[in-house]
């Protein structure tokens, strides 16, 4: 979200110093680590396949997308289906949001 700190140590994602629950990551870890300020304006994006995602920790000419560049919020997740229902928590927009580069 904007204004968050996002540090990820070791492929465990921490969000303004708290540790969010990936659970639904495959057992194997990234050995990933990195430090991110996200701008004001903008957000920073992780997949949720994040072991072969092409997400924000990746991207050359910013690690951010400009709120003014999303163009939708997931509100209904489908899958996995024992999660099936809405997802309007705040922790679900890390994960879950469409964008257009």
């Amino acid at each position: 979200m904007p204004g968050d700190e996002v540090d990820i140590n070791n492929g465990i994602v921490y969000v303004n110093g708290q540790k969010i629950d990936d659970s639904f990551i495959s057992t194997e870890k990234s050995d990933y680590t990195g430090h991110f300020s996200v701008p004001e304006d903008s957000y920073f994006m992780l997949g949720d396949n994040r072991n072969h995602s092409n997400d924000s920790r990746y991207w050359k000419s910013t690690h951010f997308v400009r709120k003014e560049n999303i163009q939708a919020i997931a509100k209904f997740r489908i899958f996995p289906l024992h999660r099936i229902g809405g997802c309007f928590s705040s922790i679900n927009l890390y994960f879950i949001c469409f964008v257009s580069l």
